[in-house]
């Protein structure tokens, strides 16, 4: 399967997902940090879909840009959820007056406590690789520099199966973001919630591996 073609049927899943999230609300009374929690998970939605459209427009040719934007996508995926899932409202004032939040590795360790997360290792899988490849991409190291030494002109020289790999993670990513946007909204709305969950669950996904 071509780039274009693995990036086509993602943005199928995407389309698919968008139409799903507009189907969820949050009332005005809504607490804070499900609002914040909303505003970073649609941050790391736009960052899967910029991400893909590059891939997209472009094949592999100007692969730093997406791979640089993976982690912070990343980090507003891990914010939202830890916002949705543990945080207290003070901790959501804390953030908007101070920017004030706990490590990242207590966020981590927060969320593998919770459902839906504490049957899944996602957020210390993606914490991992955050700390070499994903900084690497985003503040121009050593990795990043070389994909772009090893070709034999000017530009990036990413192999086909590490943008495959980019393509399968962000999608999941876009879905794991719509699915704790429902989680939120069950406390709302139930009764819809639960239907964009089971929607989710019932989706086809060209894959979910983390990259390596």
């Amino acid at each position: 399967m071509s780039i274009q073609h693995h990036a086509a049927q993602v943005h199928h899943s995407f389309f698919a997902l968008q139409g799903l999230a507009l189907r969820l609300t949050l009332p005005e009374h809504s607490s804070k940090h499900h609002r914040v929690a909303w505003a970073l998970l649609r941050l790391a939605f736009d960052h899967s879909v910029s991400i893909t459209d590059n891939f997209y427009h472009h094949g592999s040719s100007r692969a730093g840009l997406p791979f640089a934007l993976l982690r912070p996508m990343n980090d507003a995926m891990k914010r939202g959820a830890w916002f949705a899932l543990c945080a207290t409202e003070q901790q959501a004032v804390d953030f908007l007056d101070c920017e004030t939040l706990p490590k990242q590795s207590t966020i981590v360790e927060s969320l593998e406590n919770c459902s839906p997360f504490n049957s899944s290792p996602f957020f210390s899988q993606q914490f991992e690789v955050a700390r070499t490849k994903f900084n690497d991409f985003t503040h121009g190291g050593k990795v990043v520099v070389g994909a772009y030494l090893s070709g034999h002109g000017i530009g990036a020289a990413f192999s086909e199966r590490d943008v495959h790999e980019i393509l399968s993670y962000v999608e999941v990513v876009a879905m794991v973001a719509v699915q704790v946007m429902a989680n939120v909204g069950a406390q709302y709305d139930p009764e819809i919630a639960d239907q964009v969950i089971i929607a989710i669950g019932n989706m086809d996904w060209s894959g979910h591996q983390l990259p390596r």
